[in-house]
């Protein structure tokens, strides 16, 4: 039977992800700005040309990384459930390969972090203020919102496909990447991008059953 740890890391995010709604933002994450928040309300902001290209340079740039790292992370992940997937698998190698697993998580956090510093770095405090002040009215909006009856059945969908892998003894490593798309796009007040996350991940497991 394949091993439940990589299973039970998929059903977390999902957890997570339908309790976001109603979570307070981090300490760090109240302090910095998505570039899209910024750019969507740039007028009100205040950004000049310079700073509008500066931030649309950087989201394009870090994009690009973040698609490649997400995929490094996926391809640690299934490497780790090839481990687990053994009968006696060597405590060491798992544990050794889980520590590739995280780095590659913290390598994500670190390039998005680094993002929001030099985004940041560009702003005046008045500006800052007033994004601060923006990303606190659409967090509170969005954790007023309960996830709709569309997004709670495709979590539905996707934890029972889990379970079936699990059963079959298949790896569910490639829904992994998607389901965490989906909590950060949610954590992030995009819940029409997260929904779409999810489609992506239950579409990888229908084009695999044909």
């Amino acid at each position: 039977m394949y091993r439940p740890v990589v299973v039970l890391f998929c059903l977390t995010l999902l957890a997570a992800a339908r309790t976001a709604y109603g979570q307070h933002a981090d300490p760090i994450t109240e302090n910095l700005y998505a570039p899209d928040l910024l750019l969507r309300h740039a007028d009100e902001v205040g950004l000049d040309e310079a700073q509008k290209q500066f931030i649309t340079s950087q989201a394009r740039e870090n994009r690009q990384k973040y698609v490649e790292m997400q995929q490094n992370l996926q391809s640690q992940m299934a490497v780790l459930a090839d481990i687990l997937r053994q009968d006696h698998p060597d405590e060491q190698v798992a544990l050794d390969q889980l520590d590739k697993v995280l780095a590659a998580e913290r390598d994500i956090k670190r390039v998005q972090l680094s993002m929001a510093l030099a985004i940041r770095g560009k702003l005046t405090p008045e500006q800052q203020s007033k994004a601060r002040e923006l990303r606190q009215k659409y967090a509170a909006e969005t954790h007023r919102q309960p996830p709709s009856d569309s997004m709670r059945g495709k979590m539905q969908r996707l934890q029972e496909r889990i379970k079936q892998m699990q059963d079959q003894g298949r790896d569910p490593s490639a829904l992994i990447g998607a389901a965490a798309q989906g909590k950060r796009l949610i954590e992030e007040g995009k819940p029409q991008d997260a929904e779409a996350a999810l489609d992506k991940a239950l579409a990888i497991d229908s084009d695999e059953k044909k």
